[in-house]
């Protein structure tokens, strides 16, 4: 027949203040998953919409970004959307007179400026995963609006990787911020309590334990002591 068997278990119990700077360090690691999967971008991804929105007439309805901050070889950003064609064709530059020109004068009709994916679009998220297509029609016969519109496409592409290499900067120093040790230590769950070696301490056990708070003796006695731990003492039945 087994028999009952009561003894009184104590341990000493930590804040994770209190852990040693290697214990924090351990710790840090073991968890860092679950710390970079809880990081959130959404602020500099509406940051990013609304200045595609406001700068370029972006269709909101349309408008995708896509992001990927996991340091593989596909990470980066990237979006598509439809954009608006006279908010696009106002912040040319004189560079591209004569073929204002010709849009002003009706000869070649711009109907729509998009960003699409392309390139590994199945596996990158990167800025070179999509560029800017134009569809456009002309009436003068002169095959050179062509070449024209392709010159038009590759310079607002590459104005928009650019733009998308700083959007994707920003979140890579916002990442490692948020997911670095300082940032770990500053924020520690106060509820949880340790053991000296960093393992938790079951909180069935914290709550039906009798605590006592320990003190550390300064070397001035002068001066009043510390607190630096907490005892718990309980009683455990073993079959």
């Amino acid at each position: 027949m087994p028999k009952s068997y009561k003894a009184e278990l104590e341990l000493i119990g930590y804040t994770f203040d209190e852990l040693s700077t290697s214990i924090k360090q351990c710790l840090y690691e073991d968890d860092y998953e679950n710390i970079a999967m809880q990081v959130e971008f959404n602020e500099f991804e509406e940051g990013f919409r609304e200045q595609l929105i406001s700068g370029y007439g972006a269709e909101s309805s349309t408008l995708k970004v896509f992001y990927d901050v996991s340091y593989s070889q596909g990470a980066g950003a990237c979006f598509t959307g439809e954009l608006d064609v006279v908010e696009v064709i106002n912040k040319l530059d004189d560079r591209w007179s004569e073929t204002l020109e010709k849009i002003k004068s009706g000869i070649l009709a711009i109907d729509a400026i998009s960003v699409i994916r392309c390139g590994q679009s199945n596996f990158y998220c990167h800025e070179k995963t999509c560029r800017v297509v134009i569809d456009y029609t002309y009436d003068d016969g002169d095959e050179e609006n062509d070449s024209k519109i392709e010159s038009l496409e590759s310079f607002l592409t590459v104005e928009f990787r650019d733009q998308l290499v700083s959007f994707h900067t920003r979140l890579e120093s916002y990442f490692e911020e948020a997911t670095s040790f300082d940032a770990y230590c500053d924020y520690p769950d106060e509820d949880t309590v340790y053991t000296a070696d960093g393992k938790v301490v079951d909180r069935e056990f914290i709550k039906n334990a009798h605590a006592s708070d320990g003190y550390q003796l300064p070397l001035d006695f002068d001066t009043e002591p510390t607190f630096w731990r907490k005892t718990f003492s309980s009683l455990v039945t073993y079959n």
